[in-house]
């Protein structure tokens, strides 16, 4: 009998922030979005995110920011996927801005190593707006390859 042999095994993860009433953004602040769903990112490093179950490669990421509310001027923010606290591990956009009311984003075709145990979550910094957007709500799905 012929055995299966399974060269690659892939897992998916997925972050979301913003309580009842959304995240109210303050300009050119920096905020963590972890895996506590319903709850308001923090402005504070380190959030539960998504732990990884086994050594992979995050191969893409896919996200949308939705501004229930008012959605903002046309100031750009960044969007980082950040490890353990401490490590800035991919950058997915510079010039993200939220001027509708859903704002999608995505890299693809990433190869970033992460190790099993390590955790991930999203970092974002709002842009230097004149009208920041409100009622705002994160949810983003990661994909990876083992």
């Amino acid at each position: 009998m012929k055995s299966l042999r399974r060269d690659r095994f892939s897992f998916t993860g997925q972050l979301a922030g913003g309580d009842a009433s959304g995240l109210n953004p303050v300009a050119s602040t920096t905020y963590y979005i972890g895996a506590l769903f319903g709850v308001d990112p923090a402005t504070t490093d380190g959030p539960p995110g998504f732990w990884i179950p086994k050594a992979a490669r995050l191969i893409a990421v896919y996200g949308r920011i939705t501004a229930v509310g008012t959605h903002s001027d046309a100031a750009n923010c960044s969007l980082i996927i950040r490890k353990n606290g401490s490590t800035d591990i991919l950058t997915i956009s510079t010039t993200f801005q939220i001027t509708a009311a859903a704002n999608d984003f995505n890299s693809v075709n990433n190869s970033v190593v992460v190790a099993q145990g390590d955790n991930l979550y999203l970092k974002f910094v709002g842009g230097a707006w004149g009208t920041p957007p409100t009622l705002v709500f994160f949810n983003l799905d990661f994909y990876f390859e083992a």
